[in-house]
């Protein structure tokens, strides 16, 4: 979780002081694998300026959240049916990507535990 991970980084700086970016880049995609891996996401890639995530199968999607995302990103965020199932996720600054992806996949997440 999110708690979790900020405790990682907080528990890092009580031992060691500040970190360097290479480990908090480190960190980010430590998580974004695994909230990935919580909606069922099995390859995260670049592409250009794009990110693709791949579903497990077509059975691994949750289209009304798929569809929601699409919408609320405009045109950033692009959804192919053939197999594997995969967004697209056109990101704005390579800086910033990283954290791009964290807000993409908790919005996602959060979508479906609110179902539940």
């Amino acid at each position: 979780s999110r708690e979790d991970m900020m405790e990682v980084k907080d528990e890092l700086i009580d031992r060691f002081g500040d970190y360097p970016k290479p480990v908090e880049a480190l960190l980010d995609i430590a998580y974004i694998k695994a909230v990935a891996s919580k909606l069922h996401m099995v390859e995260i890639s670049e592409k250009s300026s794009s990110v693709i995530l791949k579903f497990k199968d077509k059975d691994s999607v949750d289209m009304e959240t798929v569809e929601k995302m699409v919408r609320e990103y405009k045109g950033n965020l692009t959804f192919s049916s053939q197999y594997p199932p995969y967004l697209t996720y056109k990101y704005n600054k390579k800086e910033t990507l990283l954290k791009e992806l964290i807000e993409l996949l908790e919005k996602m997440k959060d979508l479906q535990l609110a179902k539940k």
